[in-house]
């Protein structure tokens, strides 16, 4: 099985890399956490101006750890910003039924409200991963790996954690027909770029016939739908009281 750099992800050659030149490339698993999250931040301070490239070279199963690290934190973003809105949203509301700013904020339930927000959008990440893996790899018999999912969905999810930051220092001001404008735009972008980081990411994670890689992320799709109304009405509930 073919290895590769963890510094930029590309194919070792005689056990070197042919960037690094002869820098060690050492595996992820053996880097403690404080190690991934620096080598994460490195990541995110580049996906502005480069996130296809960020996709591209770090295809590699030892970025799994970060991987996973992108996802938990585009759902902490996520639960954050429902718990913006929701005192936002409160406020509003006693404001306009009984003119007094902030009546009843206190009783909002952040924590449950943090969880569903963190759980919503980092398991639907990570089901969207699961749901890719069997598609490309068991229908469609594509060269790829549960954590190279992981990697490929977290990386690509960069851009929606930029999205819900943006969204939650929006949600600070005041509610108007612009901002909420703003809000619905900065979701919507950072949904159509990490999809079609997602969809371009395939050719390196999981390359199979261009033919057939709209009908199988048509599948992935469906079937993160089907899997995530599943959970949501059978699980979620359970888990949140």
């Amino acid at each position: 099985m073919a290895k590769f750099c963890t510094n930029c992800g590309k194919e070792l050659v005689n056990g070197k890399c042919p960037n690094c030149g002869s820098k060690p490339a050492t595996n992820n698993s053996q880097k403690t956490f404080g190690e991934m999250l620096k080598e994460y931040w490195e990541l995110v301070k580049k996906a502005l101006s480069k996130p296809m490239t960020i996709v591209k070279e770090n295809n590699s199963e030892d970025k799994f750890g970060i991987g996973l690290i992108s996802i938990c934190v585009t759902g902490i973003l996520a639960g954050i910003f429902m718990c913006i809105m929701a005192e936002k949203l409160t406020s509003l509301f006693s404001f306009l039924a009984f003119g007094i700013s902030g009546f009843g904020s206190a009783d909002i339930p952040y924590v449950q409200l943090f969880f569903t927000g963190f759980i919503t959008v980092a398991g639907t990440i990570a089901i969207e991963a699961l749901v890719a893996y069997v598609v490309f790899a068991k229908m469609f018999k594509a060269d790829t790996s549960v954590k190279k999912m992981f990697v490929l969905f977290g990386l690509a999810n960069i851009v929606q954690s930029f999205a819900f930051a943006g969204c939650s220092i929006l949600a600070f001001f005041e509610l108007s027909e612009f901002v909420v404008y703003m809000l619905a735009l900065l979701f919507s972008l950072g949904s159509i770029l990490s999809t079609v980081y997602i969809i371009k990411g395939f050719d390196h994670y999981a390359k199979i016939d261009s033919d057939k890689l709209g009908y199988a992320y048509s599948i992935v799709y469906i079937g993160t739908i089907i899997a995530v109304y599943l959970i949501a009405k059978n699980v979620l509930p359970s888990i949140l009281g």
